[in-house]
């Protein structure tokens, strides 16, 4: 590329002028942006599976965690099944619990469409919450919760951008078998907070929702009594069965089976729950997928060494923060490279410093190559989950430490699931910074 085909954008660097080129062949491939056509055949079927639980008509949302994945498909199933088998189905713990933290640790998170929308889910399960109080018990103020052992497990929650902090160092008193729920739980709402602020919007309303929808952000008390008419579309999953996203894999171009697969070191506390480490399996397996098929390895290998030194904190936008992930072999690699690895760190670690320009030329950058839509979604989404799972790897390690928790002991010869993240390795061997996790050993 030219140099004079650049400039300077803020924080994120580098912005190509040049024109977009067509793509025919990509336009064509998608002729309904919310189905992918991979799975055209098979959409009824899939519709009719989640209509069950999750939608009321026979198509997909334009806005939400659906949009935010569509047209890739595959990848926001994986999202739904943790969600489905963390968080909506009852097993340890009531759905309304689960869906009360992953509302908190959305607005800490600054995601306010998925605080709202599992603040309605808590209140659709019985459930006497809102927007309003995981609000205020993402800041730490004081909210009227249902009993002291669901407010500690906020303060745990809303703590998981400080992995030195005593909350997460001394977590409530679990067993690690009774962790698995929330840890799915919180794992899910980051990733998905992390597709929604790059592709739905930053407020409790949908940027696509109509002008006169979208004031309502700006006006709590009105907002208050649309919520209160939303609640009554939400159905009802108390009598959902767990394990039911083997109906959604064997439905799949392929088919997938979660026999053999192993799962990383770091989401190996999901063990004591065959349905969500199989959801996990699914998700790990689509991945890795996407890592292969659209992620150069340098790419990959700077934004990992990014992860591991990184302490969940939010970076300033008004610095060159990105820079971090400009290492040789990236720089080597050329001015695409540079662009790719800083789009990545981005979209992964603080999605709401996204401008929408980059998003865009991200499109223009990948058409001609494959289809642009499916690489931009994939791209964001391997990035969000390599965060969430780093982010959920320092709140589990401590739940591994205790042998005998609340006064309740292991049976004799049965050992605790191997699920803390390799603090000498970090994630997939990358090495660690010398002070990264020292104080969780």
């Amino acid at each position: 590329m030219p140099a004079d085909a650049e400039r300077s954008v803020g924080c994120f660097g580098r912005l190509s002028s040049a024109a977009p080129v067509p793509s025919p062949a990509a336009a064509s491939a998608i002729e309904d942006p919310r189905i992918p056509c991979a799975y055209a055949r098979s959409n009824a079927e899939l519709l009719t599976i989640f209509s069950d639980e999750y939608v009321e008509t026979r198509q997909w949302s334009s806005w939400g965690p659906d949009a935010a994945h569509l047209p890739a498909f595959t990848l926001w199933a994986a999202w739904y099944g943790i969600y489905r088998e963390s968080t909506v189905i009852s097993g340890v713990y009531e759905r309304n619990i689960k869906e009360i933290i992953a509302s908190t640790v959305s607005v800490a998170n600054g995601c306010q469409f998925c605080g709202n929308g599992h603040a309605l889910c808590a209140r659709a399960m019985g459930a006497s919450w809102s927007l309003r109080k995981s609000l205020s018990a993402a800041k730490d103020t004081s909210v009227d919760v249902m009993n002291e052992r669901l407010a500690s497990f906020l303060v745990w929650a809303r703590s998981f951008r400080a992995p030195d902090s005593a909350a997460i160092r001394t977590p409530p008193l679990l067993l690690p078998r009774d962790a698995v729920e929330l840890l799915g739980t919180i794992l899910q709402v980051l990733y998905k907070n992390g597709m929604v602020k790059l592709f739905v919007g930053l407020g409790a309303l949908p940027d696509a929702a109509p002008t006169v929808v979208r004031t309502l952000n700006n006006r709590p008390r009105l907002l208050a009594v649309l919520n209160q008419m939303l609640v009554y579309a939400i159905k009802d999953t108390k009598g959902s069965k767990p394990g039911r996203m083997k109906e959604v894999w064997e439905t799949l171009p392929e088919p997938f089976s979660p026999a053999g697969v192993e799962l990383p070191k770091d989401v190996r506390w999901s063990l004591p729950n065959e349905n969500i480490a199989d959801a996990l399996r699914f998700m790990h397996t689509e991945q890795e997928r996407v890592r292969t098929r659209f992620i150069p390895t340098v790419v990959s290998s700077a934004f990992l060494g990014f992860l591991n030194a990184w302490r969940g904190g939010v970076p300033n936008p008004a610095t060159d923060w990105p820079a971090a992930v400009e290492t040789d072999s990236v720089k080597a690699a050329g001015p695409d490279t540079v662009f790719f690895a800083r789009f990545v760190v981005v979209a992964g670690v603080a999605g709401e410093q996204m401008p929408k320009e980059r998003l865009d030329e991200f499109l223009r950058r990948w058409r001609g190559v494959e289809q642009p839509d499916v690489a931009l979604k994939s791209v964001c989404s391997w990035a969000s989950w390599m965060v969430a799972r780093r982010i959920v790897s320092w709140m589990a390690m401590p739940l591994a430490m205790e042998p005998v928790v609340g006064g309740v002991g292991r049976d004799e010869g049965q050992e605790l699931p191997c699920v803390s993240f390799s603090m000498a390795q970090g994630m997939l061997g990358f090495p660690v910074a010398s002070d990264c996790g020292s104080d969780l050993n």
